[in-house]
């Protein structure tokens, strides 16, 4: 129920961005192979730094 939920919040809220826009999230959310796991190699500071 919550994946569904959290699913319709995503699409009401990627449907107001323009095309351009859109690219932003979708970059962000795309994570290279072999990047998964806690920190993906970096430390606490610089998992809060990227923005």
């Amino acid at each position: 129920m919550r994946e569904a939920a959290n699913q319709r919040l995503w699409d009401s809220l990627y449907g107001l961005l323009s095309t351009g826009e859109r690219a932003v999230p979708d970059f962000l959310l795309t994570v290279p192979a072999g990047a998964r796991g806690v920190g993906a190699g970096l430390d606490a500071d610089q998992l809060f730094t990227f923005v």
